[in-house]
């Protein structure tokens, strides 16, 4: 049995794999009809109040502006903060491998055991 990869409460081994990667597909849809019930409240709002059509036209658009700009600046930072931590984990192992580079091997080794290569094909 392999004993190498065992992952220790203290490990940053036991932290789940990052995917990297964007789905701006799912973001695109997601966000389209978020920004689109937004204005659609907006304007129904502002329906409600009486407010001339030249107000409400503004307030729709404003807020569908306000809401877009919003979104596509939240995902840059989320997107960001991910590629960041993604960098560092690679610097890390990177500096594992060069400062304990048998014990790296042995680590990946393991983990190609426990996914079902023989020991030679693992090596």
């Amino acid at each position: 049995d392999c004993h190498t990869c065992l992952v220790t409460p203290g490990s940053h081994h036991n932290r789940p794999a990052l995917q990297v990667g964007r789905n701006y597909l799912s973001e695109t849809v997601s966000g389209g009809f978020h920004g689109l019930f937004m204005t659609v409240a907006i304007v129904l709002g502002a329906i409600g109040a009486d407010i001339p059509g030249q107000g409400i036209f503004a307030m729709g658009s404003a807020s569908l502006a306000a809401y877009g700009f919003s979104v596509g600046f939240g995902t840059f930072l989320v997107e960001s903060a991910k590629e960041e931590f993604a960098m560092r984990q690679l610097q890390e192992e990177r500096d594992e491998v060069r400062s304990m580079p048998e014990a790296e091997i042995a680590e990946m080794t393991c983990h190609y055991r426990k996914r079902g290569l023989s020991e030679e094909d693992a090596q």
